[in-house]
């Protein structure tokens, strides 16, 4: 079974992108002082190829919003809302507190939105909803996501 994370509103989200991780162009990466080692010589790529690069790790892991382009089968059995976005990241606290900083200041009010957490690939699964407005979610709320089968609907 794997486990998916989703962002669900009834319109448009800001997509973002914390991850930590900023796209170089190989030729900028020979540049660098001391340069960082890759999985094969540099040399050997297109100077203009792009890869990530994240100068410490610890700066990994922060919140991702993207639109879903690809969902998993079956996905619309549970999520009826028209526009739906991975939510991905690390789930730690320095996520936790980017996702309520990202409903507090990127969802204007009145725009229907659900965080939801499904494991598939094991037949249907059972969901848990939560009603939450959007001032009352708090990281234990948002943790929930990382294991539980869970939806949290925010007003």
């Amino acid at each position: 079974m794997s486990r998916y994370t989703f962002i669900a509103s009834s319109d448009p989200l800001a997509e973002i992108d914390l991850s930590g991780f900023i796209k170089l162009k190989v030729k900028d990466i020979k540049t660098m002082n001391p340069q960082p080692k890759g999985p094969i010589p540099w040399e050997e790529l297109d100077d203009e190829a792009e890869v990530l690069y994240a100068e410490k790790e610890t700066d990994l892991g922060g919140l991702q919003i993207g639109r879903c382009e690809n969902p998993p089968y079956d996905l619309d059995f549970y999520i009826q809302l028209p526009k739906i976005y991975w939510l991905e990241g690390n789930f730690d606290e320095r996520w936790t507190n980017q996702l309520m900083e990202y409903t507090k200041t990127k969802i204007p009010d009145g725009q229907l939105v659900e965080l939801w957490s499904i494991w598939f690939g094991d037949g249907f699964q059972e969901i848990a909803h939560k009603q939450l407005e959007r001032g009352q979610i708090d990281g234990r709320d948002l943790q929930k996501l990382a294991t539980e089968n869970l939806c949290i609907h925010l007003r």
